[in-house]
């Protein structure tokens, strides 16, 4: 005996909801930490690009203008062409950049070497200042303000693509030690069981029609 349409419909619809279709179930995305002190990151030395390569599924590059890419245990800076600036620190006339693939969202970056207090002698304290870009924008500055050389920059934008980092005088000098960024959305294990016996229903279902 046929079944009729209404309760075909009906049926199709619950193994559609049962599938996740109509409410899928994703686990919570944990932010990640791309280090870029870890060895991964090892062979950007003296290199003016670097990459890409593949950080707990991004896709990261990592490049310099002005100079070579350069890893201390603080994380990366650029060696210019001038000694104004620390080895291994964005200075005056140098650019580091990292690049994303797929673009990112990007909650913070890690910064090191960056001092509210730092003495240049003749002119006393000083807080040093930094400036990033996001996606070839214009750069907007950020300002030091912890003793110990650790900053934390905040982004807190989606679709981040690449990020740049400059030093706006010969008095600025700093690291980049790391980018934080959201994992992709992971489907949990209890939305693909239930996934595969909805179609699993809806497979049966319509070879019994025949």
């Amino acid at each position: 005996m046929k079944v009729p349409a209404l309760r075909h419909s009906l049926v199709f619809a619950s193994m559609l909801f049962a599938a996740g279709v109509a409410c899928p179930s994703v686990a919570d995305a944990a932010p990640i930490v791309l280090d870029f002190k870890s060895a991964l990151y090892a062979g950007a030395e003296g290199q003016v690009a670097f990459g890409p390569v593949s950080d707990q599924g991004v896709n990261v590059t990592l490049a310099s203008t002005n100079g070579t890419l350069h890893r201390t245990s603080e994380g990366f800076g650029v060696d210019g062409p001038t000694s104004l600036d620390d080895s291994g620190e964005v200075g005056i006339f140098e650019v580091f950049g990292s690049g994303f693939v797929p673009p990112q969202f990007v909650y913070s970056v890690a910064i090191e070497q960056f001092f509210v207090n730092d003495t240049l002698g003749f002119i006393g304290p000083y807080a040093e200042v930094g400036s990033v870009s996001v996606n070839g924008g214009a750069f907007v500055p950020f300002t030091a303000t912890a003793t110990n050389g650790f900053y934390t920059l905040p982004i807190n934008l989606p679709n981040v693509s690449s990020l740049r980092f400059a030093a706006p005088t010969i008095f600025d000098d700093y690291s980049i030690a790391s980018v934080t960024v959201e994992a992709a959305a992971v489907p949990e294990p209890s939305a693909l069981i239930l996934l595969g016996t909805g179609l699993a229903g809806v497979v049966g279902l319509r070879r019994k029609r025949r």
